[in-house]
């Protein structure tokens, strides 16, 4: 980290959404690029780490109001430095310190994995549920796919086609559920119904 922040200042700062997009791998690249094009401003993004999908999703669709939330204080931190122009908060995604339907996408992308299932898990998505007005955009490795994303000893569980078909059962009727098995990653796109 130390070797990074001494090249980013001896660079004179970052160009966002560039300089950032070298640090990805393509699978990664296609991700953040599939949440950025489906995310509606303002956007919160759960389990935010170093901000760069709220970095990419702010370059396509700016808004005052878009913010990023991690439960580790450094993630927090190193978001704040990186992205000074966007929001970061300490919260975690089982009690959000945000208002009912105050942002239109939640963003959830590879966090759930890191929670207990299913409880935990269940506590993320209700609470994405109640911040969401319209939108909540979740990826998750795939366990199925037998790929070192997936199978990772700091995931407290792995992502198969069953578990996943679990979370998807956490959104009642009043959600329209979109899934691509895309290995090595789901993509889940859930969208308030009009009533």
């Amino acid at each position: 980290m130390a070797r990074f922040l001494a090249w980013k200042d001896a660079q004179g700062g970052l160009e966002l959404p560039v300089t950032l997009h070298t640090l990805l791998k393509p699978d990664q690249q296609g991700r953040i690029s599939w949440l950025a094009t489906q995310a509606l401003p303002p956007v919160l993004e759960v389990g935010t780490s170093w901000g760069m999908v709220l970095a990419y999703i702010d370059v396509r669709s700016p808004h005052e109001a878009n913010t990023g939330v991690d439960i580790a204080s450094w993630n927090v931190d190193l978001a704040r430095l990186l992205c000074p122009h966007l929001r970061f908060e300490l919260a975690d995604a089982r009690s959000l310190p945000f208002a009912d339907r105050e942002f239109k996408t939640v963003v959830l992308a590879e966090i759930l994995e890191h929670l207990m299932f299913p409880d935990d898990v269940r506590k993320a998505v209700e609470e994405a549920k109640r911040v969401a007005s319209t939108r909540i955009l979740v990826t998750l490795p795939n366990a199925d796919a037998d790929m070192d994303e997936a199978m990772t000893p700091k995931h407290a569980w792995a992502p198969d086609s069953h578990s996943v078909r679990k979370v998807l059962d956490m959104f009642e009727a009043v959600w329209e559920i979109r899934i691509d098995n895309l290995a090595p990653f789901f993509r889940i796109q859930a969208d308030r119904r009009s009533h």
